[in-house]
């Protein structure tokens, strides 16, 4: 483990411009920043003014002043942040994200996993969560664009806008002025108005069913189903695309007895963690022994036995293949001699005569101007070098 210890100001801006493993913040009373890596070679670190910006190429532990800022442009691991009192911006986390008693504004773009933030006293700001999201205790605005699973949320105090929400959403908290909450699912909607609650709600299924406890509402014109607690002064909508919209009115008394949704996660998520790392290994030993199993009934001999046979039937039909294109080509060169030969024979026929009676005693003299025919017709390139040559020996006799 290698450490490197950078001086600061009591409220300094830290900036991991890229992080290749699992990234964790947490916060000390010291004006100096802590990074922790796995050696020295795979860190980088640049200071300016009121800034420490670092990259890592592995996992990396960061131990800041309370007061600090944090920005993280990439985490391809998980992404722990604990304590921060300033900002905390985060634009990419390829794994789950964990961030809990931030003071400032908390702003992440896209976690690849799940997503779980508590005790924020700013607003909070997310674009996207492919797995579930976990809130609670939020004193800040919540704007939240997608969720691909589950959302489980409790004391959202300050409002929310929930744009969309691929699986189920749990939600407890009390709905009080001057606030407004919107959420948006896919699935089912459950919702909790806790006592000291006041507030219109607004409530619609598109293909499921409207269910309310504890209170009495009636339904509008355009299918939305509308009830009051109190003066009515904040105002809570839920939409459900293809689920069940259930709304309940009480106190926290008996909550021991409801499934709560934060509870399935047991003390954190490095227990979940832990769990699932077993379940995984426990899988892979499953996987390797049903292939050793499976590997144990097979007949490799066998198997070599049909391929080097399969192999001897494919080299003789190829041998084969070969020869017949061998006869094939000595076919046709045979016959191109052939008609080469006769070509030459017609041009010498041709310019000599020779297909017309001689007189006898003159055999000497044609053979002579056979002779010189065939030179000119090679001269003037109606035969080739090596017709004449064949024509000449034919000639010869």
């Amino acid at each position: 483990m290698y450490q490197k210890t950078v001086f600061t100001s009591e409220s300094p801006c830290v900036e991991v411009t890229a992080c290749q493993g699992d990234l964790a913040v947490a916060t000390w009373d010291k004006a100096e920043v802590l990074i922790e890596v796995d050696s020295e070679e795979v860190l980088t670190v640049e200071e300016r003014e009121g800034v420490v910006a670092l990259a890592a190429n592995s996992d990396c532990s960061l131990t800041v002043p309370a007061g600090a800022s944090l920005v993280v442009v990439q985490a391809r691991g998980d992404l722990s942040v604990r304590g921060v009192h300033g900002t905390v911006k985060a634009t990419t986390v390829r794994g789950d994200a964990q961030v809990r008693q931030v003071n400032g504004p908390v702003e992440l773009g896209t976690v690849g996993g799940d997503l779980l933030a508590e005790e924020l006293n700013g607003p909070l700001s997310v674009r996207s969560v492919a797995g579930d999201a976990y809130l609670r205790q939020l004193n800040g605005m919540l704007y939240l664009s997608d969720v691909g699973a589950d959302l489980a949320g409790g004391s959202w105090t300050a409002g929310a806008d929930v744009a969309q929400v691929g699986g189920d959403v749990s939600l407890k908290t009390v709905f009080v002025k001057p606030f407004t909450y919107e959420v948006r699912a896919q699935g089912n909607l459950v919702v909790k108005a806790l006592s000291g609650s006041n507030a219109t709600f607004t409530l619609q299924a598109a293909k499921g069913q409207i269910m309310a406890k504890g209170l009495t509402g009636e339904m509008t014109e355009g299918g939305q189903w509308q009830a009051v607690i109190g003066d009515g002064e904040a105002q809570v909508t839920l939409i459900s695309t293809h689920g069940n919209v259930l709304l309940k009115a009480g106190s926290e008394r008996g909550e021991d007895e409801e499934r709560d949704a934060f509870a399935s996660l047991g003390a954190d998520f490095g227990k979940i963690g832990a769990e699932a790392g077993m379940a995984a290994q426990e899988l892979a030993w499953r996987i390797q022994q049903r292939v050793a199993e499976k590997l144990a009934k097979i007949d490799f001999e066998a198997i070599a036995r049909r391929e080097a046979e399969r192999a001897r039937r494919y080299a003789e039909r190829e041998t084969a293949r070969a020869q017949r294109m061998a006869e094939k080509a000595q076919r046709k060169a045979e016959r191109a001699q052939q008609k080469a030969q006769k070509k030459v024979m017609w041009h010498l026929e041709w310019d000599t005569g020779r297909g017309r009676p001689r007189a006898a005693g003159r055999s000497q003299v044609a053979s002579e101007e056979e002779r010189l025919a065939v030179l000119r017709m090679l001269a003037e390139g109606k035969i080739s070098a090596q017709e004449a040559e064949t024509l000449l020996q034919a000639l010869e006799g």
